[in-house]
């Protein structure tokens, strides 16, 4: 059989480690309530997050804009330049104006006889 002694050693060692864990018992809750506001803190901050983007760089649109519009305006000064030069002798008339006098009189000749025709 155990003595006495033995015996009342072994209890106080279960005392001792019944008193541990009552006061860890005593604890858990407040821990609890701890982390359970944490995670509730988490929680509002996850949803009032706001996210704000950096205002857009334009410069790169800008110079692609500009980029087209130099080239629409080359485009169609190369096309009135062309036609300028097939029509010049309207507007100019380099070889004295006999060119010019013929054309324009074949004009009025046909302007003439449509309004004629008119009448």
């Amino acid at each position: 059989m155990i003595n006495e002694t033995d015996f009342n050693s072994v209890m106080e060692d279960f005392t001792k480690e019944l008193q541990a864990v009552k006061d860890v018992v005593k604890v858990l809750p407040a821990k609890v309530d701890e982390l359970t506001k944490k995670v509730e803190g988490f929680k509002s901050k996850i949803e009032n997050i706001q996210v704000t983007a950096p205002a857009p760089e334009l410069l790169p649109v800008y110079n692609i804009v500009a980029d087209g519009f130099s080239t629409i305006k080359n485009a169609v000064q190369r096309q009135l330049a062309d036609l300028f030069i097939k029509n010049r002798i309207l507007v100019l008339p380099e070889d004295g104006g006999k060119g010019f006098l013929k054309i324009m009189g074949k004009r009025s000749m046909y302007l003439t006889g449509h309004y004629c025709l008119l009448f």
